[in-house]
């Protein structure tokens, strides 16, 4: 049976998951495929949900236009009509009316019916993986302020290390210098009980070239 005639003549191809299902569907906007998966809350806001130009995926899609196909999370088998959906989306479109006939009166919309079990497994995934998220996302931030912990300590501990080393040189310094000058002490003292010596020899030479002449 051709669908072609009765079908907008735009459709786009959404995806989303739901539980261990990865599901797509052709439909004529976000909202008709968020009906048609059952979704009480926008996904497509949330980054659940997305439109794909996937070429594989947009041709099983448009093969069952308005109808959930659907395959397994992470498989990369085909896409197949999912027989737990709605086989339509509700009004996709509306029936063209004839030149000929009167068009059909018009029937009370009926109020929708959404899965609740489905919309519950929905949050429950959509929080599981938030959960997960933020789980990485503390054990990443833990991971990093260890990282740092330790880089500190390794900062601190050279820190300490070349301050030793410097403490070290300036007292070996320090002590040298005590050294030189005490040794500057001696041979001052030296020099000084030398300079006295000859003096007194110098003076006692020259009393006697003195009495000699």
């Amino acid at each position: 049976m051709t669908r072609s005639s009765n079908m907008p003549r735009k459709f786009q191809v959404f995806v989303t998951n739901l539980g261990f299902f990865e599901l797509a569907i052709a439909a004529p906007s976000m909202k008709a495929a968020l009906d048609a998966w059952g979704m009480n809350h926008n996904a497509f806001a949330h980054g659940f949900a997305k439109k794909t130009d996937d070429a594989a995926i947009v041709e099983a899609a448009m093969a069952h236009p308005g109808t959930v196909v659907k395959r397994a999370v992470g498989s990369k088998g085909a896409f197949k009509p999912d027989t737990d959906m709605p086989d339509k989306l509700p009004a996709i479109a509306p029936k063209l009316a004839s030149a000929k006939t009167k068009p059909a009166p018009k029937a009370k919309p009926r109020p929708k019916t959404k899965p609740e079990h489905k919309s519950r497994a929905v949050l429950l995934s959509f929080q599981a993986a938030k959960e997960k998220r933020d789980r990485q996302r503390a054990r990443e931030e833990e991971r990093r302020a260890a990282q740092a912990q330790k880089q500190l300590v390794r900062i601190q501990q050279a820190t300490e290390k070349a301050q030793a080393a410097l403490e070290d040189a300036a007292a070996h310094q320090e002590k040298a210098l005590a050294a030189m000058e005490r040794e500057q002490e001696k041979l001052e003292d030296r020099a000084r009980k030398e300079k006295d010596r000859w003096n007194a020899q110098r003076r006692k030479l020259q009393a006697s070239v003195d009495a000699a002449g």
